[in-house]
């Protein structure tokens, strides 16, 4: 939670509410959204990529 605004950018959160949950891509087991922003795998979110 220290870092929730360093890891959750204004543009990052821009990326997620304009994806389309059921659009997801998965791969091995993981699903992505917004074009790899997120990654998540059977217990959440794995990987977040910092937006710009």
């Amino acid at each position: 939670m220290a870092r929730w605004d360093r890891i959750f950018t204004p543009a990052l959160t821009a990326q997620l509410r304009d994806a389309i949950p059921h659009e997801m891509f998965v791969h091995n087991g993981e699903a992505m959204v917004a074009d790899g922003a997120v990654w998540f795998n059977a217990r959440g979110a794995c990987v977040v990529n910092k937006g710009d």
